[in-house]
């Protein structure tokens, strides 16, 4: 499986390939193979084994409007708390294609659609409080559902669409406001 990993503002493809014979995967991080392997301990505690070096480390999802967002983590080892963002490579992909046209978070943003598909489920409000990352709406697209997410927080301002809805390429999904200081 391949995953896009961003750590800050750094960003990897990492791909992890079975091994038959049901060992730990193959690791490769931009295509370069790594020795690694992650031994999960006790709650939420991990150890990260790179090149026969061990680092205990805490994973755990990031918490937005009190729930957990299981795409984006917060990594603790020693240094401190890293935010990781990742996404599986369709996910990815997914985003790539239906894409958004962003402001500046001040200014707020306009969530679209870049190719044509179905609306499944409207998960937000006019009104409602947003956090960066949530999903907003879920998109059929290729047969495949999308979670559209909102990449600054917000306010919604405005929903253009309902579920069941067609919607053509570039049609405005939401429009989100800035958070008022």
């Amino acid at each position: 499986m391949k995953y896009h990993v961003q750590i800050g503002d750094r960003q990897l493809v990492l791909e992890l390939i079975p091994d038959p014979a049901g060992g730990p995967p193959r690791v490769l991080v931009g295509g370069e193979e790594l020795e690694a392997d992650l031994a999960t301990l006790d709650g939420p505690l991990a150890s990260l084994i790179v090149a026969d070096n061990s680092q205990l480390v805490s994973v755990e999802p990031e918490i937005v409007d009190g729930a957990p967002n299981n795409d984006h983590f917060v990594v603790r080892d020693a240094l401190g708390p890293l935010r990781v963002m990742v996404e599986s490579d369709r996910e990815h992909s997914t985003r790539q294609l239906v894409g958004r046209s962003r402001q500046s978070p001040s200014q707020g943003s306009i969530i679209r659609t870049q190719m044509p598909g179905v609306v499944i489920e409207v998960k937000v409000s006019e009104g409602d409080s947003v956090a960066a990352g949530q999903a907003l709406v879920v998109l059929e697209a290729m047969k495949m559902e999308n979670d559209i997410r909102t990449e600054a927080p917000g306010q919604v301002k405005v929903v253009r669409v309902t579920a069941g809805q067609a919607v053509k390429k570039g049609e405005v999904l939401v429009e989100i406001k800035p958070c008022q200081p």
